[in-house]
């Protein structure tokens, strides 16, 4: 894909032009171009009123003289070298009489800058993967395999976690995608987690954290508690006189097992 060109121009207080002749006024101007990591750009090709100026060197600069009238417009056009080919910048230099801020007549010159954009950076992604256990803490989740655009990058480590550099055109988008369709990770919930990552101007560093809930839903514990029997389940063995067998009845009364005699009170 065609990375893109990013024109800065300088303070128009910075604009400087040199003494002033039968044409107007006589520039200097000073291409300076970058990638987008602030390195030098060589081989930007500049091209200045449809005449091609040359290309910036290892340092990134061009250096051009030009001359026209007061107020007249300059056309300038710079294109960044592969694999950044298509990458294109433009603009109009306006020929003004400014003195530079330091009062330094050599000084006096417009600086142009073009940042030239790598059509891909790399997008480093770091999945952290935990599961909730039954007392609250979080455990590392290892084993869990990892899809990028449908396609497995790896798996988690014993720590739960797992690396991956991926290489992004600015205006694209990947789905990040937690695999969960195996067995023994069948009973994890949420089913199947996704983050959707973008691309950028720059390298980037992203953290996807997935948390998953517990195989089995926690119980709470509860406390035990004791049921009393039922006062017609008690039975009472009365020692005395026979060793009678008494059945508790109704309203406190006992009928004995060995007389068959209908009894009140309280037996000891």
């Amino acid at each position: 894909m065609k990375a893109r060109a990013l024109l800065l121009l300088c303070s128009a207080l910075a604009l400087a032009c040199s003494t002033q002749g039968t044409l107007g006024l006589q520039a200097l101007v000073e291409f300076q171009a970058q990638g987008d990591d602030d390195t030098a750009q060589a081989g930007v090709d500049v091209v200045v009123n449809g005449v091609a100026l040359g290309k910036t060197d290892a340092t990134g600069q061009l250096h051009a003289r030009v001359e026209g009238i007061v107020g007249a417009g300059v056309d300038w056009d710079a294109t960044c070298p592969a694999p950044l080919t298509g990458t294109r910048a433009s603009g109009r230099i306006s020929l003004l009489p400014f003195d530079p801020l330091d009062g330094k007549r050599g000084s006096r010159r417009l600086v142009v800058s073009v940042v030239c954009h790598r059509p891909e950076h790399t997008v480093a992604v770091v999945v952290k993967a935990t599961q909730v256990q039954r007392d609250g803490a979080l455990a590392p989740l290892a084993g869990l395999p990892v899809l990028v655009k449908g396609r497995p990058q790896g798996q988690t480590d014993a720590a739960g976690t797992l690396h991956m550099d991926l290489l992004l055109p600015p205006e694209d988008t990947v789905e990040v995608v937690a695999d969960t369709t195996a067995t023994h990770l069948a009973a994890l919930q949420p089913r199947n987690p996704s983050v959707t990552l973008s691309g950028a101007l720059q390298d980037e560093i992203h953290l996807v954290d997935m948390r998953f809930a517990p195989s089995q839903p926690m119980q709470t514990k509860r406390k035990p508690t004791r049921t009393m029997p039922s006062p017609r389940a008690i039975r009472v063995y009365e020692h005395g006189e026979g060793d009678s067998l008494v059945k508790l009845g109704k309203a406190g009364k006992t009928r004995s097992r060995q007389t068959g005699n209908l009894a009140t009170g309280n037996h000891r």
